[in-house]
């Protein structure tokens, strides 16, 4: 398993390629968090961990590879941003799921939801200004279930579409 600057050095050349300044240097910021994510996904894939990293190795490439310098450097945030949304997300949905099933204290349940709608507002504009319009628009669904679900943690109103087919699922009657 490479290190971190390792799996770094390796892809900036194809990533990176073209840019200069400060560009280059934010770029080798976004990919050094990338590859912080990337190797520890990749552990905890087991014995899979190299064909993990390789995956996700090859489709940055793919998708780096048709575009422009400026582009790759958008690419490379949208990625970073998708981690970060994922976790936010992850961490929204169980707090939705422990609100429905009665597993958490109504206060502490609000108080984190407003905690991850702030981390969701902060990461909005973000992501609304990615130029690649597919990766705005594919992120921008992940924001706003996020929203969603920490909102209906704070006000108990409005759920994203995932926590209410939970809430459903959750309310149906057991068959036997």
């Amino acid at each position: 398993m490479p290190t971190v600057n390792e799996l770094q050095l390796d892809l900036e050349p194809r990533v990176l390629a073209g840019l200069a300044g400060p560009d280059l240097e934010r770029g080798r910021a976004l990919l050094g968090r990338l590859a912080v994510d990337w190797l520890d996904e990749a552990r905890a894939g087991g014995a899979l961990a190299s064909q993990v990293l390789t995956i996700l190795r090859s489709d940055l490439e793919r998708d780096a590879g048709p575009l422009s310098p400026r582009d790759r450097l958008v690419l490379l945030e949208a990625e970073v941003l998708d981690r970060e949304l994922r976790v936010i997300g992850n961490e929204s949905f169980a707090l939705g799921k422990q609100i429905i099933d009665g597993q958490v204290d109504d206060a502490a349940a609000r108080a984190r939801g407003r905690d991850l709608l702030s981390r969701v507002e902060a990461i909005a504009p973000r992501v609304d200004a990615l130029t690649l319009e597919s990766r705005r628009v594919a992120l921008r669904r992940q924001v706003d279930d996020a929203m969603l679900e920490a909102l209906y943690a704070v006000e108990r109103k409005a759920m994203s579409p995932r926590l209410s087919r939970y809430a459903q699922d959750a309310s149906a009657p057991q068959v036997r």
